[in-house]
């Protein structure tokens, strides 16, 4: 053992050497290297080390310390397993085991002794057991594995105590974990086996040091056991394991068990197995049509296995339903006092009762099986006599109805009607009772009316008839008759059925309706109801008034009668307001009226003129007049007028001078402008309403006033001699009047005299330019003045031809010049450069030539340069003649060459400049140059050796010539045909021949292919008549018509055909064409591959062709129409397409982005939020349709616009509220309900108020707001959604801005003081007075307090005043709410007073006169509103601005006065009768 150690004894002796060295005196205890130790397991090398500080006297020393606390000394070779190597003396004491056990665990302690101190340490060992098989043990309670399905078992795992440290055992179950314990023992309970709980269960125990495993002996095996599960019948289902079941009937029972190995399931009845299975664990067994005695009985279902035998019985019953087999076959009618005897017989399973029960359900007679009952027969005893069967499964009844003659039930429903001679007879009709006893039936009926203490009518009737016709003779009117009928048999008389009542009708028609036209109406109603007639109705009465405030004088009621339901009524006026009531009649009288029905005709174009049409004669001016009328009589107008049509018509024969002019109702007149002065016209008028327009009043004759002419025209003035000149002109073309004279001034002089006639001479002139105006005068003023210069006397003049004049080659042309004097001086003369022409010139004074001039004519025929001057004066024109460049000759074209060269010339002219030739590839070959007749004719001569074309032309010119020159031939040099050197010549002959040749040979064989080919078929041009094929495809739409034309060649014996799906289209072997039509193609039907045949005995050769047949894609569905929805509502949208090929579908928002796509059908879900227009798309190759849908969502209404405010009913008690509604287009599905008014102010909110709609105003009380707070007045909008935000807030609160400045009239002690209103933006409510504060500002006025007066005017008359002083005023206005600023002030100075000097007396009597003279203004100041009024309509309709506004003193506000008066002035329209009537006014105010 010790030996073993010996490497480790080495390494601590070493150690200890070292140690040694240190020679320290202190001790030390170290722990050992370990503390766990392996049961079993060998520790050589020391499994406990003990250090200690080393010196010579150091003794080491092992102890263990056992369960009471002794140290017991560990030493060799205790136990035979122990060993200690004792080193002290380095330092150190080794202990080793060369096998563990459990029982060396336990704590440790290694003591260090040295000179009588001692150091100690104590530790513990741990020894580990590892889990092995051998230790584990895995044991069931299921024997040998078997457990019994729902049967409890437990599995137990336990592993040895001595498996140290304590482990962890886990339990699976074919693998799959079930759980885990930290023990030495683990049971798994199973309280109910499953087949989930079979397999192989194994247990894993695990420590530190390791793990083992181990199974169960056996697997687990469950086993179900045999169970009936259910044991029953579907139709039948058994109530406490019994099932009852009517004979005649198929039951089914089904048996289901359960169970596992060798599972048999059979049902059993007396013994019998009528149903058995091994393989299935549900069976059944059909009982047909069961019997009594025969199927009733216990049946069982037994299921067994191996495990156990089970069985569950069900009780089958078989009945029989109660039913009545007999019930009394007596007849159905007897007679009274006849014996009657009720017998009833029935069957069933149990027997059943059978009861018979009297007619009120009282029992007669009971008993099993049969029944019956006699009595004898009497009136009271007939009825209905009841028979019951019943048992446990049923209960049927049986009925006899037993029928006692008696004499006949009263008739009913007696009615009248028309009679066959329709208004001369009644006929009356009624029903007969169906009595019980046929046997007995009606033999006659008796008819009866009775009224007025008569009875009129008294007829038998036979039966079976149940009509009679009674004469209307018969009856009286105005009397009331009760018409009944009584029906008689052999048993008696029936009583008088109820009384038909014959009288006037008590009901009236219903509530008439009218469809209406202009002046007349088909009225309609509803007959009067059956029951209101009493009798027949033979007419209506229609009673027809006129209702309207216009109604015509001669337009009485109307009483109109008709047969029929409707009547048309004639006679009547348009938009008229009539009432109708409709009446009936019978042969006793008249009914009431039907409820009245007030109907209006339609509107029709006015019938009458305007009336008190006239042109006042102050009105009529040169170009405009004014036109004046009434308006067209109230009866005549036939609907509200809404314009007047004036038609002016010249007399003259202009074709333009008529006009038209049109104003919108109610002007009342118009003024017609841009007409001619002076002339006459005729003038009508007429009214138009929406239905057109009326007729036109008679004509009035107007003449315009006489205007300003126009200018004189084709003024010229001409000398007339040396001292005079004619001035003459033609009359204006507008003279607009009666010509009084003209005024024709001249000048320098300025003289102005007069001339009757268009044409004066002026003489006494002197030799220079003068300036004649002449003017028209007529009765309407002068015309403007047009001006002509003249003088008497002509100075010589020459004008001649153009300065340049062309002249072709060997060609001619005429020239002239004019030479013009007055006096005529000097000689006129033509030269050519120095050349005298005169001589040969034509000069006479042509009659073609202006006055006072001769004219020159010479024919010119060469160039150069020419002029025309009289030889006295010096005066004179001149010109050029020019030649144009030309080419005038050449050698003739083509020229050969016949030897080494050849002359070639050309010749050309041009004037003035010099022709220069110039020849193509010649240059420098000019052998001469010559000029031909002057240096503007040459002559170039060229010489060419060789053969070439030459083109020549004049430099700088377009002028050109071609000469052609060819080649010639020398003996022996050249060929006689191409001109080449020796035999070449004849060789290029030799190969163009053969060329030919082999032309010729290609050519035959060409022919031989052609000839071989028309006799083979040839195919083939295959197409379509309407569509061109693309790619041997040709596309056609459905439902379209085409044709395929097929063409071939060939011959003998060709055929052609037209083949589909190897169907022939269309054949023929006498034409090369043949055709296929195809009609109203469709998809799947026509499309396809088509094959054009042609063969003959050479060959067959066939052409194809596609048909592809499309349907153009179209959207055929795409969500119904929605008025409007609202928000946050779920919608779904659908689109549907069709098409071939198959259509893509794209869904797009508003926005235009894609929501869905899809083939042929597409839909989209959201929620609603926002308005917006919606696409559908369907698309395929051939088409693209778009459909769209708009969504319109429904929202709270926009919040209302212009609040505004103004006088309420009661004036200055109220303030009117307005305010515009918002629009919306869901306004009809979600209309406004209601607006809320609110005004908030001073931190209160005083007016709330609920306004239902559609009413925009609301009147409030002035009483509601405070004087001094301002308000925000706002309007808030509600509909079925929501609210509106508030509107913009109207603000109330005092003026903000001040009146205008005032003005004053002043008087002595008095003054009238006005000014113009706040500005209406300014007011902020409404303005109820102004307040007028007066105060005096002269030096002597201390002792005068400041004044303070109201108006509710725009002035205020001002008293008690001092004479001679002066004042200041200002002006301030009030509202509801306060007071606004001042205005500007204004300062005054009374008049003085009269002098002292006038007496008492007389002081007195001018009071009276000045209060009598305010009495009188008082009373024109009426006047004058009324005048006003009408005033400033006329303003208004003739300008077209605002209207003038009108004080509450009833005069005009003197500023706007004078604006629209200098409107009206600028506008030229100061003769207008609205401005006659602005001085009418302002007159009025200045007195």
């Amino acid at each position: 053992m010790f030996w073993s150690s010996f490497p480790s004894l080495v390494a601590l002796v070493a150690l200890a050497l070292a140690k040694l060295g240190n020679c320290q005196p202190s001790v030390n205890v170290r722990l050992p290297s370990t503390s766990v130790l392996v049961e079993g397991e060998k520790y050589t090398s020391g499994f406990i080390v003990c250090f200690a500080t080393s010196t010579p006297t150091l003794v080491l020393k092992l102890y263990r310390i056992d369960s009471q606390g002794n140290r017991q000394i560990v030493r060799d070779g205790d136990d035979g397993r122990f060993g200690v190597v004792d080193l002290s003396f380095v330092g150190s004491l080794i202990a080793t085991l060369a096998t563990t056990k459990v029982s060396d665990r336990g704590i440790y302690e290694c003591v260090a002794q040295d000179n009588g101190m001692t150091d100690e340490k104590n530790f513990t060992i741990y020894v580990d057991v590892p889990p092995s098989e051998s230790k584990i043990s895995v044991t069931s309670t299921a024997s040998k594995g078997i457990v019994t399905q729902g049967m409890p078992f437990s599995v137990n795992c336990s592993a040895d105590r001595s498996i140290s440290p304590v482990p962890v055992i886990d339990l699976t179950r074919q693998g799959s974990f079930i759980g885990n314990v930290t023990e030495h023992q683990f049971i798994y309970n199973v309280l109910s086996a499953t087949n989930a709980d079979e397999g192989n269960y194994t247990c894993l125990v695990t420590n530190r040091q390791g793990h083992a495993t181990k199974s169960l002996p056996n697997l687990i095996d469950v086993q179900v056991p045999a169970t009936v599960e259910r044991f029953t019948s579907v139709k039948n289902p058994p109530q406490n394991r019994t099932i009852e079941i009517e004979e005649g009937t198929d039951v089914q029972l089904n048996c289901t068990a359960s169970g596992d190995r060798t599972l048999t399931v059979k049902i059993v009845h007396d013994n019998q197995v009528l149903s058995e299975s091994s393989d299935s664990t549900s069976i059944i067994a059909n009982l047909l049509s069961v019997k009594i005695g025969r199927d009733d009985g216990s049946y069982a279902c037994n299921a067994s296995n191996n495990v156990q035998t089970e069985m569950k019985n069900l009780t089958v019953i078989v009945y029989r339903k109660a039913r009545v087999t007999f019930f009394t076959n007596m007849t159905t009618c007897i007679e009274k006092e006849t014996l009657a005897t009720l017998e009833c017989n029935a069957d069933g399973d149990p027997a059943p009762d059978v009861t018979i029960f009297d007619l009120k359900g009282n029992y007669l007679a009971t008993n099993t099986t049969k029944a019956t009952y006699a009595f004898t027969a009497s009136e009271s005893l007939g009825g209905t006599y009841t028979c019951n069967a019943k048992n446990k499964y049923n209960s049927e009844n049986r009925t006899f109805t037993l029928r006692v003659a008696r004499e006949p039930d009263s008739p009913t429903g007696v009615q009248v009607g028309d009679g066959a001679l329709g208004a001369d007879e009644l006929n009356f009709t009624w029903k007969t009772l169906v009595h019980d006893c046929t046997d007995f039936p009606v033999i006659r009926y008796r008819l009866l009316c009775r009224g007025g203490g008569s009875t009129p009518v008294n007829m038998i009737v036979s039966a079976p008839s149940t009509k009679q016709s009674v004469p209307e003779s018969s009856f009286h009117s105005s009397i009331h008759y009760n018409c009944s009928v009584s029906a008689e048999n052999t048993i008696g008389n029936s009583s008088q059925s109820n009384p038909f009542l014959l009288r006037e009708p008590s009901g009236s028609p219903g509530r008439p309706t009218a469809v209406t036209k202009p002046r007349s109406v088909v009225v309609s109603w509803t007959a009067i109801p059956a029951g209101g007639r009493h009798g027949v109705i033979r007419n209506y009465t229609i009673d027809v008034s006129c209702v309207s405030a216009h109604c015509p004088v001669s337009q009485p009621p109307l009483s109109l009668s008709s047969t029929s339901l409707q009547r048309n009524i004639d006679g009547l006026f348009p938009n008229t307001e009539y009432r109708v009531q409709v009446s009936g009649h019978n042969v006793i009288g008249e009914g009431p009226q039907s409820p009245p029905f007030t109907f209006k005709t339609k509107p029709d174009k006015p019938s009458g003129p305007p009336q008190s049409f006239a042109i006042p004669r102050q009105l009529v001016y040169p170009t405009n007049f004014t036109v004046m009328w009434q308006k067209i009589s109230l009866n005549q107008q036939n609907d509200a007028i809404t314009s007047y049509t004036v038609y002016v018509e010249c007399e003259t024969a202009s074709s333009n001078c008529s006009t038209t002019k049109s104003v919108d109702a109610p002007l009342l007149r118009v003024a017609i402008t841009n007409l001619s002065p002076f002339t006459s016209y005729t003038v009508t008028v007429s009214g138009s309403n929406k239905e057109g327009e009326g007729p036109r009043s008679s004509s009035v004759r107007v003449t315009t006033a006489q205007g300003v002419p126009g200018p004189v025209q084709n003024l010229m003035a001409t000398p007339f001699n040396a001292r005079a000149v004619n001035v003459s002109w033609t009359e204006p073309s507008a003279l607009n009047g009666e010509l009084q004279r003209y005024d024709v001034t001249y000048s320098p002089s300025g003289t102005t005299i007069y001339a009757i006639t268009p044409s004066i001479v002026i003489g006494n002139l002197m030799d220079e330019k003068y300036t004649f105006e002449v003017s028209v005068v007529t009765g309407g003023g002068t015309s403007q003045q047009r001006t002509a210069e003249q003088r008497p006397v002509f100075p010589p003049t020459v004008s001649g031809p153009e300065k340049t004049i062309p002249l072709e080659f060997n060609s001619k042309r005429a020239i002239s010049c004019d030479f013009r004097s007055y006096p005529f001086k000097g000689v006129a003369k033509l030269m050519r450069s120095n050349e005298d022409l005169t001589s040969s010139a034509d000069v006479s004074n042509r009659t073609e030539a202006p006055p006072h001039t001769q004219r020159l004519i010479y024919t010119v025929s060469e160039v150069g340069s020419y002029s025309c001057a009289f030889a006295g004066p010096a005066d004179s024109a001149t010109f050029e003649v020019t030649a144009p460049a030309e080419i005038l000759n050449s050698t003739q074209s083509p020229v050969t060459l016949n030897g080494s060269s050849i002359s070639i010339f050309v010749e050309a002219r041009q004037y003035p400049d010099i022709p220069e030739i110039s020849c193509a590839d010649l240059t420098g070959e000019v052998s001469t140059l010559e000029y031909l007749d002057g240096a503007n004719y040459r002559r170039a001569t060229f010489t060419v050796s060789k053969a070439r074309t030459v083109e020549c032309s004049i430099v700088g010119t377009d002028k050109t010539v071609t000469i052609v020159i060819e080649g010639g031939s020398s003996a022996g040099e050249t060929g006689p045909i191409f001109g080449l050197p020796g035999w070449y010549d004849y060789l290029v002959v030799g190969i163009i021949f053969l060329v030919l040749i082999l032309l010729l040979f290609i050519l035959l064989l060409l022919l031989i292919r052609w000839w071989r080919r028309g006799r083979m078929p040839s195919c083939c041009n295959f197409n379509s008549m309407t569509n061109l094929p693309q790619n041997a495809t040709i596309e056609i739409e459905e439902g379209s018509n085409d044709q395929l034309n097929c063409t071939a060649s060939g011959d003998p014996t060709l055929t052609v055909k037209i083949v589909n799906n190897n169907q022939v289209l269309s054949e023929s072997s006498v034409s090369t064409s043949i055709s296929a039509p195809l009609q109203s193609v469709k998809v799947g039907q026509d499309d396809g591959s088509y094959a054009c045949n042609a063969s003959n005995n050479f060959r067959t050769e066939i052409k194809y062709l596609t048909v592809i047949v499309y349907r153009k894609a179209r959207v055929t569905f795409f969500t119904k129409a929605i008025k409007c929805i609202e928000k946050n509502t779920p919608l779904t949208l659908e689109c549907n397409a069709d098409g071939y090929p198959t259509p893509n579908v794209v869904i797009l928002d508003p926005k235009g982005n894609t929501l869905v796509t899809n083939i042929t059908i597409a839909t989209y879900s959201f929620t609603t939020s926002l308005d917006g227009t919606y696409t559908c798309s369907a698309k395929n190759k051939y088409n693209s349709q778009n459909r769209t849908f708009a969504l319109r969502v429904a929202r709270e209404p926009d919040a209302p616009t212009a609040v505004q405010v103004s006088e309420g009913a009661s004036e200055a008690n109220e303030l009117k509220f307005t305010w515009t509604a918002p629009i919306h287009y869901c306004d009809n599905d979600f209309p406004v309900t209601s607006y809320r008014l609110m005004c908030r102010g001073g931190g209160s909110t005083s007016v709330n108020v609920i306004v239902s709609a559609p009413s925009t105003e609301r009147v409030v009380p002035e009483s509601s707001f405070q004087s001094a707070v301002h308000y925000g007045c706002s309007v808030i909008v509600e509909n079925a959604i929501g609210n509106s935000s508030q509107s913009n807030p109207f603000l109330l609160m005092e003026p903000s801005a001040s009146p205008g400045q005032p003005t004053v009239q002043t008087m002595p002690r008095s003054t009238l003081v006005s000014w113009t209103a706040i500005p209406k933006e300014d007011w902020h409510g409404i303005i109820r007075n102004y307040t007028i504060d007066v105060s005096c500002i002269s030096a002597h006025c201390q002792s005068e307090p400041p004044l303070t007066f109201f108006s509710t005017f725009l002035q205020r008359s001002i008293p008690g005043l001092s004479p001679n002083t002066e004042y200041r005023v200002e002006v301030r206005g009030h509202n509801v709410i306060g007071e606004g600023p001042k205005s500007m002030s204004s300062n005054f100075t009374t008049w003085p007073a009269s002098s002292s000097g006038v007496s008492i007396g007389l002081f007195a009597g001018l009071t009276s006169t000045l209060l009598l003279i305010i009495l009188a203004l008082s009373l024109a100041l009426v006047y004058v509103v009324r005048n006003a009024q009408h005033t400033a309509k006329m303003l208004r309709a003739y300008s077209g601005s605002e209207s003038i506004q009108m004080s509450k003193s009833a005069l005009y506000d003197e500023v706007v006065v004078k604006e629209k008066k200098q409107q009206l002035e600028e506008e030229k329209v100061t003769q207008s009768p609205a401005y006659d009537s602005l001085k009418v006014v302002r007159r009025k105010e200045t007195s």
